[in-house]
């Protein structure tokens, strides 16, 4: 019986050119990407809510106009590899998104990641506001194994909400730290949050790991002490965690952040560490009305097949 995606619809567009996968059992796939369209837990007044338009900002971006996901794949000059050649992605389209209706957006998002680690395949989730990594997360609930937790970010995201704003982009790690199944939880590039959420943070067994960090140590160094291979490990990206100058499309731009050679850095070598066992990505916080030349949706789009790519590289020279 097909196995079709339940709450789901399809842009005109796919991800990076990849086919348009409508029933998961119909083949085989290493990567299923999937579009959360949902803004709705920006809740500051001054931050542009736009996140909705980031999947298929996404879309209309590919990583590089050398790209192509059969034979040509994606050359990494610093690397001198080859990356996704024969990789098989597919594009499940974007989850529905009711106004309004947290609870049930929230769930589908949920049943979304359920329904793709069913078919063994990988999630890789395009924002969207960073209140979806939350319910994105709370999709291997049912695993029968413990996962590490780590995010880049300008912010904590460990804000201690009241009941009536307690689903938003400020607290999604607030809720992921309460999920029995996860384990340790780091946070790269953390520079703009109140004394006391650090310090929650802290106290919860967050590690913390500033720009400054990064600088001194470089990504090698971090990586190798928190990763721990024998554990799946889940990866958000919110590109508010890299310096405004490389993404002036981000929703809340922080000076003070990564460049995107860090960033990129700190995705191959999280992969290395990890020896390709990442279970689940997720990239948020574009807002398109807000982008210059589509510099922040290119960037990424770019770090967005990186992460891809580096996994499959590293899984492969495990196996």
């Amino acid at each position: 019986m097909a196995d079709t995606i339940p709450n789901f619809y399809a842009p005109p567009r796919t991800f990076m050119g990849a086919e348009r996968i409508t029933d998961l059992s119909a083949q085989t796939l290493d990567y299923a990407m999937l579009g959360v369209p949902f803004a709705e837990g920006t809740f500051a007044p001054h931050i542009q809510s736009g996140q909705a338009d980031m999947p298929n900002a996404l879309r209309d971006n590919p990583p590089t106009i050398f790209f192509d996901i059969g034979d040509v794949g994606l050359y990494d000059v610093d690397t001198d590899l080859t990356l996704l050649q024969g990789t098989k992605i597919g594009d499940i389209g974007d989850v529905v998104i009711s106004p309004g209706e947290g609870e049930l957006n929230r769930n589908r998002i949920t049943n979304s990641v359920k329904a793709v680690l069913k078919a063994g395949a990988v999630p890789i989730t395009v924002g969207g506001d960073h209140s979806i990594t939350y319910p994105l997360v709370r999709g291997f609930e049912n695993c029968g194994y413990k996962i590490d937790f780590i995010y880049f970010d300008a912010h904590l995201d460990f804000a201690d909400m009241p009941l009536e704003s307690e689903f938003n982009h400020g607290t999604q790690t607030t809720h992921i730290r309460r999920l029995p199944f996860v384990r340790n939880i780091t946070v790269i590039g953390a520079r703009n949050s109140t004394a006391a959420e650090f310090k929650r943070a802290k106290q919860a067994g967050i590690r913390i790991v500033p720009v400054s960090e990064v600088d001194a140590r470089g990504a090698e160094a971090i990586m190798q002490e928190v990763i721990d291979a024998s554990v799946p490990t889940y990866v958000s990206l919110d590109i508010d965690g890299m310096d405004a100058i490389y993404v002036p499309g981000t929703t809340h731009p922080e000076s003070g952040g990564m460049t995107f050679k860090q960033q990129k850095e700190l995705l191959l070598e999280l992969n290395r560490a990890a020896k390709g066992n990442i279970c689940g990505f997720d990239i948020v916080e574009l807002c398109p009305a807000n982008d210059v030349n589509h510099i922040t949706a290119l960037t990424a789009s770019k770090l967005t097949a990186l992460m891809m790519g580096y996994r499959t590289h590293f899984l492969n020279l495990s196996a």
